[in-house]
């Protein structure tokens, strides 16, 4: 028991915010400059050592750049985010949430930037580890992001038909 407490103790003051949070955070962030930045100080203590929360750290930057009115500002926060998420994969190329994550941004930024360079090499790895079950996922976050996969990728008729078989 008190060995739990301790651990418990250690992790709340090491600055490594939890994972269901972050990821709360981040849904209400997507329609809320406020949530975005409160998201990014929750954040901004990670590194590239904490490849999925540095990963959410790149998407919460990438919500900077949806929320700002400035084109220049767009841009570098468009730029910013890349480079974060890839180097989020680069730290954890098999983690489908990290790819996951770079595979929305990269297909919700304008096609004449150049920072969507990955989305085919993504959303192949995020189709097969959907379809083969090996993603590591929890059932509420996989349906999300087949869900995702569904409105926004470029599926082969089999692809669309193993996806859809697992939204039920």
């Amino acid at each position: 028991m008190k060995l739990t407490l301790v651990l418990f103790l250690l992790f709340s003051l090491s600055g490594i915010p939890d994972i269901d949070q972050v990821r709360a955070k981040y849904k209400k962030a997507i329609d809320s400059e406020p949530e975005t930045e409160a998201g990014l100080k929750l954040l901004e203590m990670v590194s590239k050592n904490e490849p999925l929360l540095y990963a959410y750290k790149g998407a919460y930057t990438a919500l900077l750049a949806k929320h700002a009115s400035n084109p220049y500002t767009k841009l570098e926060k468009v730029k910013q985010a890349s480079a974060i998420l890839d180097e989020a994969v680069t730290a954890d190329a098999a983690h489908i949430e990290i790819r996951y994550l770079r595979y929305s941004m990269e297909k919700n930024i304008p096609s004449f930037l150049p920072y969507r360079e990955h989305i085919d090499q993504d959303e192949d790895k995020i189709i097969a580890a959907l379809t083969t079950k090996t993603d590591g996922l929890s059932p509420a976050l996989r349906k999300e992001i087949v869900a995702f996969m569904l409105k926004n990728a470029q599926l082969e008729p089999e692809e669309k038909k193993l996806l859809e078989s697992l939204t039920r």
